[in-house]
């Protein structure tokens, strides 16, 4: 008669990453570092390789980034004032509090020039 054991529930893609970058700093081989985090060689290895992918597509690399110095006067929105500037040029001005989602939905708008 054969023992199953219960399957683990399914890793959020922060879990992998996280994952991969334990891996890179043991001592441990590949195989023995997946077996011991109980996943297999191939999920991993797709796992790093989509990883990577991910990360090149968001330009492979830093954006800078400039702060201004906060105004003498408060800002009486809730949540604060964000200027972005695109490498198209565009400007996103939000005042206020706005979804994580929306912004970025706005910005990929703006840098493809839609």
């Amino acid at each position: 008669m054969k023992t199953t054991q219960p399957r683990r529930s399914r890793r959020s893609a922060s879990e992998w990453a996280l994952l991969v970058e334990e891996f890179k700093t043991s001592s441990l081989t590949l195989t023995a570092f997946c077996e011991q985090a109980d996943v297999s060689l191939s999920q991993f290895y797709n796992w790093r390789r989509k990883l990577r992918a991910d990360a090149a597509r968001v330009d492979g690399g830093f954006t800078p980034v400039r702060l201004r110095a906060a105004s003498a006067t408060p800002q009486s929105q809730a949540g604060g004032r964000i200027e972005v500037q695109l490498k198209n040029g565009r400007i996103v001005r939000v005042v206020g509090a706005v979804d994580a989602q929306v912004l970025r939905e706005i910005m990929l708008m703006a840098e493809g020039g839609a």
